[in-house]
Formats: C-alpha cells, sequence, structure tokens
C-alpha cells in the first residue's frame, strides 16, 4: 500500500514529536492515523514502543498485536506482546 502525502507529513511530524519526547502531541497524530486507516503499521508499532517504554502494558499489548501482521519487526513486536501479556497476567 501506497502511503498518500497527508500520511507521510504525518507521520514524520509523529516521529519529530516522539525524537523530542512530546508523548502527548505523537499520541494524538498516531492515534488520528490509526483511525482513519492510514499510515500502514507504523502508528501501532510507535504506540506499542512508547506505551512499552512507559510501562503501560494494556495499550501496549493492544498496539504491539495489531502491528505485528504488517510489521517489519516482528521479533520487536513478539517481545513486546509476552512481556507486556506477562505483565497483565494473560
Amino acid at each position: 500500500m501506497q502511503l498518500d502525502q497527508d500520511a507521510l507529513k504525518l507521520l514524520r511530524l509523529a516521529r519529530i514529536y516522539l525524537n523530542k519526547r512530546d508523548d502527548f502531541k505523537a499520541v494524538r497524530i498516531l492515534r488520528k492515523l490509526i483511525k482513519e486507516k492510514r499510515g500502514e503499521h507504523f502508528p501501532a508499532e510507535w504506540l506499542a514502543e512508547l506505551y512499552f517504554d512507559r510501562r503501560e502494558w494494556k495499550p501496549a499489548l493492544y498496539y504491539a498485536q495489531s502491528a505485528l501482521p504488517h510489521s517489519d519487526h516482528q521479533d520487536k513486536m513478539n517481545h513486546i506482546i509476552g512481556t507486556a501479556a506477562t505483565a497483565c497476567g494473560k
């Protein structure tokens, strides 16, 4: 799937916010992309990593599971799923 220019711009902007540790703005953009089904698997992957780093296990598990089928980083997503599921008691 080819990303449209608007989705690419939003992904770049979200990456900038993530690098600046402005999680609030990054999460808003990434959730918007997921809701609109744009940005392929990247928004879910990035949210999984963000929540994993913050030790928020339920959202990390949710986003890692949704990103896993299409992810280029399956090992990383599996690690997040395993750790988050264990922490959640699942």
